[in-house]
């Protein structure tokens, strides 16, 4: 009751604390403290009969949660300095339905690439008859070279698509597609958790567009609509690869849910993905017996090293060993990784350097609300959600998302000081020139 008590207590004074220091409650701060504080507090249900956790796994926690907290709050303390003169963005919309077209037939193209090779390897009805085949497979397949960078894709897609609907708000046959396609395609992937960080990364999208800070009715309505939609797609999906949790099921025999509630059994699965981080964590920390000294943390850069001969190992981004806990699971939280690279050092020092940069970009996008400053925050925000599961941000995905949406917003967005009236005269202004909302 204490622990539970004291989780509730954290996410109280970090709301408040984001309110006094950023006037948001959806700073990066104050997404990572609800994020742990939620995700903690259900693992507290215990739904299942976990590993109990130990003093030194709960100290891990609380020093990242500590350190990322320091990061954000350092930074938003000395960036509270005089405004500058207002600067006023605006976003070129035929040079974004140009960079969409392209996106989309790039993204097409890969798939469809993509789709022929699955084809003859497995046949495209496998999708629908047993693709647990398909998924079980995934580390031979999801190697696809020149064409996974085209498969990539799909999220600066899919968000650059959303913004072109917040800008103009309307829908086109283009944004639709732009929206649709990549959803369809991670189908493909046989990957439900693809979807999950679309949703997510879509909301906050809305939220810095809309400039909101408060939790309103309207941001509870969508969030609320959002989740009970992943999670039929989740649960339908895994019903599918054979995934869900079932009365006759292993798992359910740790389960303190009757098996007469069809309900909840259903929401077993679900409840995993989010509580079984912990105790995999400390259950993968003591098999840690040597430093792997930054390749998982930057493993972009180990895998660029790598490339051109200056390391001799080919740098892993993750491991996936199975740890039974009791339950057999195999994601350990984003501090798995700064711990294997630095030991507890790497625990204390490297959420804090996230959660400055994190912030130093969010106050940027507060500051010039431009297509890369608002998308970028929104998918940083969408994978500190998802710290409890894994560490996302050192991803090839999220840092070809990033470049990507760099270069859209360089061609799409203009800044300029004074008034509206004067920068209206600039050849970029125009009837499809619009001020960001």
């Amino acid at each position: 009751m204490l622990t539970n008590l004291v989780l509730v207590a954290v996410w109280a004074l970090g709301i408040q604390l984001s309110r006094r220091v950023f006037a948001d409650v959806f700073s990066p701060f104050c997404i990572y403290i609800s994020s742990w504080c939620i995700c903690l507090f259900l693992f507290r249900l215990q739904l299942l009969k976990y590993t109990e956790l130990e003093v030194k796994t709960w100290l891990l926690m609380a020093g990242g949660m500590l350190s990322f907290s320091a990061g954000c709050l350092i930074f938003g303390a000395f960036s509270q300095k005089p405004r500058r003169k207002q600067v006023q963005v605006f976003t070129s919309l035929p040079w974004l339905r140009v960079a969409i077209l392209t996106l989309l037939a790039l993204d097409i193209m890969g798939f469809a690439f993509f789709a022929m090779r699955m084809s003859e390897t497995y046949g495209l009805e496998t999708y629908f008859t047993d693709p647990r085949i398909i998924r079980a497979d995934a580390r031979e397949w999801t190697s696809s070279g020149a064409i996974g960078v085209l498969m990539l894709l799909c999220y600066p897609l899919f968000a650059a698509s959303l913004i072109y609907i917040l800008e103009s708000r309307k829908l086109t046959w283009l944004t639709v597609l732009g929206l649709l396609v990549p959803a369809a395609e991670t189908y493909l992937l046989t990957d439900r958790l693809t979807l999950v960080v679309f949703f997510t990364c879509s909301f906050f999208v809305w939220i810095y567009h809309s400039k909101r800070t408060a939790f309103d009715r309207r941001a509870l309505y969508l969030l609320t609509g959002g989740v009970i939609c992943v999670l039929v797609y989740f649960i339908a999906v895994g019903n599918l690869y054979k995934k869900l949790v079932t009365p006759s099921s292993p798992t359910f025999q740790y389960s303190t849910i009757s098996g007469d509630s069809e309900l909840g059994v259903r929401l077993l699965d679900p409840y995993v993905y989010v509580t079984g981080s912990f105790p995999t964590f400390q259950a993968a920390v003591t098999d840690v017996d040597h430093f792997s000294w930054g390749t998982q943390t930057f493993y972009p850069a180990a895998r660029l090293l790598y490339g051109i001969g200056v390391l001799e190992r080919n740098p892993e981004a993750s491991d996936f060993t199975f740890y039974f806990v009791p339950i057999p699971f195999n994601t350990y939280t984003w501090l798995y990784s700064f711990y294997c690279d630095f030991g507890i050092c790497g625990v204390l020092l490297v959420p804090g350097l996230i959660g400055w940069f994190e912030t130093w970009l969010y106050v940027r996008m507060k500051e010039r609300p431009t297509v890369f400053s608002t998308s970028g925050s929104a998918a940083l925000a969408a994978a500190t959600t998802l710290t409890v599961c894994g560490f996302i941000q050192y991803d090839l995905i999220l840092w070809n998302f990033l470049m990507v949406m760099f270069l859209v917003s360089k061609k799409t967005c203009s800044a300029r000081t004074g008034s509206l009236r004067s920068v209206a005269r600039r050849p970029l202004a125009g009837r499809n020139v619009l001020r960001p909302a």
